[in-house]
Protein backbone atom coordinates (compact mmCIF):
# COMPACT_ATOMS: atom_id res chain seq x y z
CA UNK A 1 0.00 0.00 0.00
CA UNK A 2 1.43 2.97 -1.17
CA UNK A 3 1.24 6.00 1.19
CA UNK A 4 1.66 9.51 0.35
CA UNK A 5 3.80 11.36 2.51
CA UNK A 6 3.07 15.04 1.75
CA UNK A 7 -0.67 14.61 2.61
CA UNK A 8 -0.29 12.34 5.16
CA UNK A 9 -0.29 15.39 7.72
CA UNK A 10 -3.01 15.83 9.90
CA UNK A 11 -5.36 18.43 9.86
CA UNK A 12 -4.16 20.02 12.91
CA UNK A 13 -1.08 20.98 11.25
CA UNK A 14 -2.56 23.17 8.67
CA UNK A 15 -2.60 27.19 9.50
CA UNK A 16 -5.23 29.47 10.54
CA UNK A 17 -4.71 31.15 7.41
CA UNK A 18 -5.38 27.65 5.02
CA UNK A 19 -8.20 26.57 7.15
CA UNK A 20 -10.09 30.21 6.83
CA UNK A 21 -9.52 30.03 2.75
CA UNK A 22 -10.86 26.62 2.91
CA UNK A 23 -13.79 27.76 4.47
CA UNK A 24 -14.42 30.72 2.52
CA UNK A 25 -13.58 28.44 -0.90
CA UNK A 26 -16.74 25.97 0.30
CA UNK A 27 -18.96 28.85 1.69
CA UNK A 28 -18.55 30.27 -2.15
CA UNK A 29 -19.14 26.88 -3.76
CA UNK A 30 -22.61 26.22 -1.72
CA UNK A 31 -25.98 27.64 -2.71
CA UNK A 32 -28.78 29.84 -0.45
CA UNK A 33 -30.17 26.80 -0.14
CA UNK A 34 -27.17 24.76 1.51
CA UNK A 35 -26.17 27.92 3.58
CA UNK A 36 -29.48 28.23 5.26
CA UNK A 37 -29.90 24.66 6.05
CA UNK A 38 -26.07 24.84 7.69
CA UNK A 39 -26.72 27.68 9.34
CA UNK A 40 -29.74 26.31 11.05
CA UNK A 41 -27.77 22.94 11.77
CA UNK A 42 -24.90 25.12 13.30
CA UNK A 43 -27.55 26.68 15.83
CA UNK A 44 -29.49 23.33 16.76
CA UNK A 45 -25.68 22.17 17.67
CA UNK A 46 -25.41 25.20 20.10
CA UNK A 47 -28.69 24.73 21.19
CA UNK A 48 -28.06 21.69 22.94
CA UNK A 49 -24.63 22.83 23.87
CA UNK A 50 -24.47 25.45 26.97
CA UNK A 51 -22.04 28.23 25.55
CA UNK A 52 -21.33 31.37 27.61
CA UNK A 53 -23.14 33.76 25.04
CA UNK A 54 -19.50 36.25 26.27
CA UNK A 55 -17.26 33.38 24.42
CA UNK A 56 -18.52 34.48 20.89
CA UNK A 57 -18.21 38.18 21.74
CA UNK A 58 -14.88 37.82 23.17
CA UNK A 59 -13.83 35.53 20.18
CA UNK A 60 -14.85 38.59 17.52
CA UNK A 61 -12.70 41.10 19.59
CA UNK A 62 -9.74 39.25 19.72
CA UNK A 63 -10.16 38.94 16.07
CA UNK A 64 -10.41 42.61 15.69
CA UNK A 65 -7.63 43.24 17.79
CA UNK A 66 -5.23 40.91 15.71
CA UNK A 67 -6.75 42.96 12.60
CA UNK A 68 -5.92 46.80 14.07
CA UNK A 69 -2.17 45.30 14.85
CA UNK A 70 -1.82 43.71 11.72
CA UNK A 71 -2.44 47.53 10.07
CA UNK A 72 -0.20 48.77 13.10
CA UNK A 73 2.63 46.94 11.13
CA UNK A 74 1.57 47.66 8.23
CA UNK A 75 1.68 51.35 8.33
CA UNK A 76 4.56 52.54 10.77
CA UNK A 77 3.90 55.00 13.22
CA UNK A 78 4.55 58.95 12.96
CA UNK A 79 5.52 61.25 15.76
CA UNK A 80 3.47 63.56 16.64
CA UNK A 81 6.46 66.30 15.84
CA UNK A 82 6.30 64.64 12.20
CA UNK A 83 2.62 65.07 11.86
CA UNK A 84 2.61 68.94 12.69
CA UNK A 85 5.39 69.00 10.46
CA UNK A 86 3.29 67.32 7.60
CA UNK A 87 0.47 69.10 8.49
CA UNK A 88 2.69 72.60 7.87
CA UNK A 89 2.37 73.87 11.72
CA UNK A 90 5.51 76.02 12.98
CA UNK A 91 5.40 76.24 16.64
CA UNK A 92 5.77 79.94 17.21
CA UNK A 93 7.35 81.48 20.25
CA UNK A 94 4.91 82.18 23.41
CA UNK A 95 4.41 86.28 23.05
CA UNK A 96 6.18 88.63 26.13
CA UNK A 97 3.57 89.61 28.07
CA UNK A 98 4.37 93.47 28.80
CA UNK A 99 4.12 94.18 32.35
CA UNK A 100 0.45 95.92 34.19
CA UNK A 101 2.04 99.40 34.89
CA UNK A 102 0.41 100.79 37.95
CA UNK A 103 -0.30 104.25 37.31
CA UNK A 104 0.49 106.04 40.66
CA UNK A 105 3.96 104.14 40.34
CA UNK A 106 4.20 105.68 37.05
CA UNK A 107 3.43 109.11 37.90
CA UNK A 108 5.81 108.82 40.89
CA UNK A 109 8.69 107.64 38.39
CA UNK A 110 8.27 110.36 36.60
CA UNK A 111 8.69 113.17 39.23
CA UNK A 112 11.63 111.34 40.07
CA UNK A 113 15.03 114.08 40.42
CA UNK A 114 18.49 113.18 40.37
CA UNK A 115 19.75 113.45 43.27
CA UNK A 116 23.38 115.34 44.37
CA UNK A 117 26.17 112.94 44.14
CA UNK A 118 27.90 114.40 47.31
CA UNK A 119 25.52 115.06 49.42
CA UNK A 120 23.39 112.08 48.91
CA UNK A 121 25.52 109.27 47.90
CA UNK A 122 25.19 107.20 51.37
CA UNK A 123 21.91 106.92 49.55
CA UNK A 124 23.39 104.60 47.03
CA UNK A 125 25.35 102.44 49.10
CA UNK A 126 24.04 98.81 49.21
CA UNK A 127 21.98 97.54 51.74
CA UNK A 128 24.02 94.51 52.37
CA UNK A 129 27.21 96.99 52.91
CA UNK A 130 25.28 99.41 55.60
CA UNK A 131 24.16 95.93 57.24
CA UNK A 132 27.57 94.73 57.70
CA UNK A 133 28.72 98.30 58.41
CA UNK A 134 26.33 98.27 61.30
CA UNK A 135 27.42 94.66 62.66
CA UNK A 136 31.10 96.27 62.50
CA UNK A 137 30.03 99.34 63.68
CA UNK A 138 28.19 96.98 66.80
CA UNK A 139 31.44 95.37 67.29
CA UNK A 140 33.99 98.23 67.23
CA UNK A 141 32.54 100.55 68.72
CA UNK A 142 32.71 99.52 72.52
CA UNK A 143 36.39 99.16 72.01
CA UNK A 144 36.89 102.67 70.35
CA UNK A 145 34.38 103.55 73.94
CA UNK A 146 36.92 101.56 76.33
CA UNK A 147 40.34 103.67 74.49
CA UNK A 148 38.70 106.84 75.10
CA UNK A 149 37.71 106.21 78.52
CA UNK A 150 41.45 105.08 79.31
CA UNK A 151 42.78 108.31 77.89
CA UNK A 152 41.85 110.19 81.27
CA UNK A 153 43.80 107.63 82.74
CA UNK A 154 46.55 107.46 80.36
CA UNK A 155 47.61 111.59 80.06
CA UNK A 156 47.40 111.14 84.06
CA UNK A 157 50.92 110.42 83.98
CA UNK A 158 53.04 113.07 81.89
CA UNK A 159 55.21 110.84 78.70
CA UNK A 160 57.55 113.86 79.31
CA UNK A 161 58.31 116.97 81.10
CA UNK A 162 56.78 119.84 79.89
CA UNK A 163 57.56 123.55 81.37
CA UNK A 164 53.97 124.65 80.14
CA UNK A 165 52.43 125.84 83.10
CA UNK A 166 48.78 125.86 81.83
CA UNK A 167 49.70 121.73 80.29
CA UNK A 168 50.56 120.94 83.67
CA UNK A 169 47.55 122.48 85.33
CA UNK A 170 45.18 120.28 83.04
CA UNK A 171 46.96 117.61 84.28
CA UNK A 172 46.39 118.16 87.83
CA UNK A 173 42.56 118.63 87.12
CA UNK A 174 42.56 115.66 84.81
CA UNK A 175 40.40 113.79 87.89
CA UNK A 176 37.71 116.38 87.80
CA UNK A 177 37.48 116.17 84.11
CA UNK A 178 37.02 112.41 84.04
CA UNK A 179 33.98 113.36 86.51
CA UNK A 180 32.43 115.72 83.76
CA UNK A 181 32.75 113.50 81.00
CA UNK A 182 32.10 110.16 82.45
CA UNK A 183 29.61 108.45 84.43
CA UNK A 184 29.48 105.92 86.01
CA UNK A 185 27.01 102.33 85.35
CA UNK A 186 25.79 99.99 87.47
CA UNK A 187 24.95 96.14 86.50
CA UNK A 188 22.38 94.25 87.44
CA UNK A 189 25.02 92.23 88.94
CA UNK A 190 26.38 94.77 91.26
CA UNK A 191 29.57 95.39 88.71
CA UNK A 192 30.14 99.39 87.65
CA UNK A 193 31.82 100.55 84.45
CA UNK A 194 32.72 104.14 83.21
CA UNK A 195 31.24 105.60 80.01
CA UNK A 196 30.50 108.64 78.16
CA UNK A 197 26.76 109.81 78.35
CA UNK A 198 24.23 110.56 75.16
CA UNK A 199 25.66 114.08 74.42
CA UNK A 200 29.11 113.23 74.21
CA UNK A 201 31.00 110.42 71.76
CA UNK A 202 33.97 110.75 70.60
CA UNK A 203 32.92 108.40 67.96
CA UNK A 204 30.41 111.35 66.12
CA UNK A 205 33.19 113.83 65.91
CA UNK A 206 31.64 116.92 66.71
CA UNK A 207 34.85 118.39 69.29
CA UNK A 208 33.58 116.03 72.08
CA UNK A 209 35.89 117.94 73.93
CA UNK A 210 34.00 121.48 73.61
CA UNK A 211 30.93 119.79 74.37
CA UNK A 212 30.40 120.71 78.15
CA UNK A 213 30.74 124.37 76.42
CA UNK A 214 27.73 124.00 74.57
CA UNK A 215 25.63 122.89 77.85
CA UNK A 216 26.90 125.70 80.10
CA UNK A 217 25.69 127.85 77.02
CA UNK A 218 22.12 126.21 77.03
CA UNK A 219 21.96 126.67 80.66
CA UNK A 220 23.03 130.56 80.17
CA UNK A 221 20.53 130.99 77.35
CA UNK A 222 17.49 129.41 79.43
CA UNK A 223 17.75 131.95 81.97
CA UNK A 224 15.48 135.00 82.18
CA UNK A 225 16.36 138.39 80.68
CA UNK A 226 18.86 140.18 83.58
CA UNK A 227 19.39 136.88 85.19
CA UNK A 228 21.75 135.07 82.81
CA UNK A 229 24.93 136.24 84.66
CA UNK A 230 27.34 132.87 84.38
CA UNK A 231 28.01 131.09 87.75
CA UNK A 232 31.24 130.09 89.05
CA UNK A 233 29.97 126.19 88.31
CA UNK A 234 29.55 126.97 84.80
CA UNK A 235 33.20 128.85 85.10
CA UNK A 236 34.48 125.80 86.40
CA UNK A 237 32.64 123.63 83.75
CA UNK A 238 34.61 125.50 80.60
CA UNK A 239 37.69 125.28 82.52
CA UNK A 240 37.77 121.78 82.70
CA UNK A 241 36.55 121.32 79.32
CA UNK A 242 39.18 123.59 77.84
CA UNK A 243 42.05 122.02 79.79
CA UNK A 244 41.22 118.77 78.90
CA UNK A 245 40.93 119.57 75.05
CA UNK A 246 44.17 121.58 75.90
CA UNK A 247 46.03 118.10 77.22
CA UNK A 248 45.02 116.05 74.33
CA UNK A 249 45.61 118.51 71.67
CA UNK A 250 49.48 118.60 73.63
CA UNK A 251 49.82 115.06 74.47
CA UNK A 252 48.06 113.42 71.53
CA UNK A 253 48.26 115.49 68.63
CA UNK A 254 47.73 112.83 66.02
CA UNK A 255 44.17 111.77 68.45
CA UNK A 256 43.19 115.27 68.21
CA UNK A 257 43.48 116.10 64.86
CA UNK A 258 41.88 113.15 63.54
CA UNK A 259 38.85 113.19 65.53
CA UNK A 260 38.20 116.83 66.02
CA UNK A 261 36.96 119.20 63.39
CA UNK A 262 38.96 122.87 62.75
CA UNK A 263 34.76 124.17 62.26
CA UNK A 264 33.58 122.38 65.13
CA UNK A 265 36.33 124.36 67.49
CA UNK A 266 35.99 127.55 65.52
CA UNK A 267 32.14 127.06 66.78
CA UNK A 268 32.56 126.04 70.38
CA UNK A 269 35.80 128.63 71.21
CA UNK A 270 33.05 131.11 70.05
CA UNK A 271 30.49 129.97 72.17
CA UNK A 272 32.35 131.35 75.43
CA UNK A 273 32.60 134.62 74.36
CA UNK A 274 28.66 134.94 73.96
CA UNK A 275 28.33 134.23 77.55
CA UNK A 276 30.05 137.69 78.39
CA UNK A 277 33.26 139.13 79.47
CA UNK A 278 32.30 137.20 83.38
CA UNK A 279 33.43 134.20 81.29
CA UNK A 280 35.91 135.23 78.73
CA UNK A 281 37.58 137.31 81.11
CA UNK A 282 38.45 134.79 83.36
CA UNK A 283 42.49 133.82 83.51
CA UNK A 284 42.52 130.68 82.56
CA UNK A 285 39.77 130.26 79.89
CA UNK A 286 41.62 133.73 78.04
CA UNK A 287 44.90 131.28 77.98
CA UNK A 288 43.35 128.48 76.98
CA UNK A 289 41.22 130.16 74.19
CA UNK A 290 44.34 132.36 72.71
CA UNK A 291 46.31 128.48 72.58
CA UNK A 292 44.14 127.40 70.50
CA UNK A 293 43.53 130.39 68.36
CA UNK A 294 47.48 131.03 67.87
CA UNK A 295 48.29 127.19 66.98
CA UNK A 296 45.78 125.38 65.89
CA UNK A 297 42.54 127.76 64.61
CA UNK A 298 45.10 130.31 62.47
CA UNK A 299 47.25 127.21 61.52
CA UNK A 300 44.09 125.27 59.93
CA UNK A 301 42.77 128.01 58.15
CA UNK A 302 46.27 129.38 56.80
CA UNK A 303 46.60 125.81 55.16
CA UNK A 304 42.76 125.83 54.15
CA UNK A 305 40.80 123.35 56.24
CA UNK A 306 38.61 125.98 57.89
CA UNK A 307 35.42 126.00 55.65
CA UNK A 308 32.91 128.03 57.00
CA UNK A 309 29.77 127.85 54.95
CA UNK A 310 27.40 130.72 55.79
CA UNK A 311 23.91 128.92 55.14
CA UNK A 312 24.83 125.16 55.79
CA UNK A 313 24.19 123.63 59.54
CA UNK A 314 27.64 123.47 61.53
CA UNK A 315 28.13 122.03 64.62
CA UNK A 316 24.37 121.39 65.65
CA UNK A 317 23.63 124.84 64.41
CA UNK A 318 21.05 125.62 61.96
CA UNK A 319 23.71 127.80 59.75
CA UNK A 320 26.86 129.63 60.12
CA UNK A 321 25.69 132.97 59.34
CA UNK A 322 23.22 133.26 61.99
CA UNK A 323 25.96 132.33 64.66
CA UNK A 324 28.44 134.95 63.32
CA UNK A 325 26.18 137.62 63.79
CA UNK A 326 25.53 136.70 67.50
CA UNK A 327 29.14 137.12 67.65
CA UNK A 328 29.64 140.71 66.04
CA UNK A 329 25.98 141.81 68.17
CA UNK A 330 27.80 140.46 71.24
CA UNK A 331 31.30 142.24 70.90
CA UNK A 332 29.06 145.47 70.17
CA UNK A 333 27.60 145.18 73.49
CA UNK A 334 30.76 144.49 75.29
CA UNK A 335 32.37 147.47 73.75
CA UNK A 336 36.35 147.06 73.70
CA UNK A 337 35.90 143.41 74.04
CA UNK A 338 39.08 141.05 74.98
CA UNK A 339 41.86 140.63 72.39
CA UNK A 340 40.75 137.03 72.12
CA UNK A 341 36.85 138.14 70.62
CA UNK A 342 38.20 140.45 68.21
CA UNK A 343 40.74 138.05 66.94
CA UNK A 344 38.02 134.74 66.51
CA UNK A 345 35.94 137.51 64.31
CA UNK A 346 38.96 137.99 62.04
CA UNK A 347 39.63 134.61 61.55
CA UNK A 348 36.12 133.30 60.87
CA UNK A 349 35.95 136.04 58.01
CA UNK A 350 39.41 136.07 56.58
CA UNK A 351 40.89 132.23 57.26
CA UNK A 352 37.53 130.94 55.64
CA UNK A 353 38.64 128.67 53.09
CA UNK A 354 35.54 128.96 51.34
CA UNK A 355 36.21 132.18 49.33
CA UNK A 356 32.35 133.18 48.51
CA UNK A 357 31.53 132.74 51.92
CA UNK A 358 34.79 134.29 53.09
CA UNK A 359 34.13 137.72 51.24
CA UNK A 360 30.30 137.76 52.43
CA UNK A 361 31.43 137.59 56.00
CA UNK A 362 34.03 140.56 55.37
CA UNK A 363 30.92 142.50 53.90
CA UNK A 364 29.25 142.06 56.46
CA UNK A 365 31.89 142.50 59.16
CA UNK A 366 33.18 145.90 57.46
CA UNK A 367 29.31 147.09 56.87
CA UNK A 368 28.14 150.84 57.59
CA UNK A 369 25.61 149.36 60.32
CA UNK A 370 28.22 147.56 62.27
CA UNK A 371 31.03 149.54 64.41
CA UNK A 372 33.27 146.24 65.04
CA UNK A 373 36.10 147.48 63.58
CA UNK A 374 36.22 151.23 65.11
CA UNK A 375 35.58 149.75 68.96
CA UNK A 376 38.37 147.07 68.46
CA UNK A 377 41.38 147.88 70.84
CA UNK A 378 44.23 144.74 70.19
CA UNK A 379 47.70 145.41 70.78
CA UNK A 380 49.57 146.18 67.64
CA UNK A 381 52.03 142.93 67.88
CA UNK A 382 48.81 140.18 67.83
CA UNK A 383 47.55 142.67 64.88
CA UNK A 384 50.28 142.61 62.60
CA UNK A 385 51.09 139.14 63.26
CA UNK A 386 47.22 137.78 61.94
CA UNK A 387 46.90 140.81 59.23
CA UNK A 388 50.68 139.18 57.79
CA UNK A 389 49.36 135.99 57.42
CA UNK A 390 45.61 137.15 55.99
CA UNK A 391 47.74 138.76 53.11
CA UNK A 392 49.92 136.05 52.52
CA UNK A 393 46.43 133.92 52.16
CA UNK A 394 44.76 136.52 50.19
CA UNK A 395 47.58 136.30 47.57
CA UNK A 396 47.42 133.08 46.85
CA UNK A 397 43.38 133.44 46.40
CA UNK A 398 43.58 136.62 43.85
CA UNK A 399 43.62 134.62 40.59
CA UNK A 400 40.20 132.60 41.92
CA UNK A 401 38.72 135.85 43.30
CA UNK A 402 39.26 137.49 40.23
CA UNK A 403 37.71 134.82 38.01
CA UNK A 404 34.86 133.83 40.08
CA UNK A 405 34.00 136.76 42.35
CA UNK A 406 34.96 140.12 40.99
CA UNK A 407 31.81 141.37 41.99
CA UNK A 408 31.75 140.68 45.55
CA UNK A 409 35.08 141.62 46.05
CA UNK A 410 35.23 144.92 44.65
CA UNK A 411 32.35 145.75 46.34
CA UNK A 412 34.16 144.86 49.64
CA UNK A 413 37.26 146.96 48.24
CA UNK A 414 34.50 150.14 48.55
CA UNK A 415 33.56 149.42 51.74
CA UNK A 416 37.46 149.68 53.06
CA UNK A 417 37.57 152.97 51.14
CA UNK A 418 34.35 153.88 52.74
CA UNK A 419 35.40 152.96 55.83
CA UNK A 420 38.90 154.27 55.75
CA UNK A 421 37.26 158.28 54.74
CA UNK A 422 34.70 157.84 57.16
CA UNK A 423 37.32 157.10 60.03
CA UNK A 424 39.77 159.87 58.37
CA UNK A 425 36.66 162.48 58.66
CA UNK A 426 36.19 161.52 62.74
CA UNK A 427 40.02 161.65 63.50
CA UNK A 428 40.51 165.19 61.83
CA UNK A 429 37.27 166.35 63.87
CA UNK A 430 38.86 164.67 66.98
CA UNK A 431 42.22 166.84 66.68
CA UNK A 432 40.75 169.84 65.83
CA UNK A 433 38.44 169.30 68.69
CA UNK A 434 41.70 168.38 70.96
CA UNK A 435 43.60 171.38 69.57
CA UNK A 436 40.97 173.68 70.26
CA UNK A 437 40.12 172.55 74.11
CA UNK A 438 44.57 173.53 74.02
CA UNK A 439 43.97 176.71 72.67
CA UNK A 440 41.10 177.82 74.98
Amino acid sequence: MDIDLENDEPEEATSETDFGADNERRIAAMSEDEIRDAVKEIEERLKTINVDPSFFKNLKEQRQKKESKAEDKAQPKVSKFKQKKAAGGVHKPKEEQKPTVNPVEEDAIKNLEVMNAEDDSRLASDPTQLDFAAKCARNVQPRLQAHYVRLFTTLKRPGRSTTDALVALAREKIDEAKDLFLEEIRTPDGKTFLQFPKHISPLLGDAWTFAPIRMVLDAYQKRPAGQNEVSQDHIEIVQLSLLWSLLLFTDQMTLFYTTINPNDVYVRIGEVFLMGQQLSGDEVVQQCVARFQQEYLITQGMKGLLKLSILKPITGLDNFISYYEDLMARFEEQGDGFPEFIIHILIGAYLNASIQDSLLTIRALWSNKRSILRLSTIPSAEVNALIEKIVHLRKTQIPTIAEYYYEAYSHMISQYASAENVQGRQLEGAKSRHSDVRSG
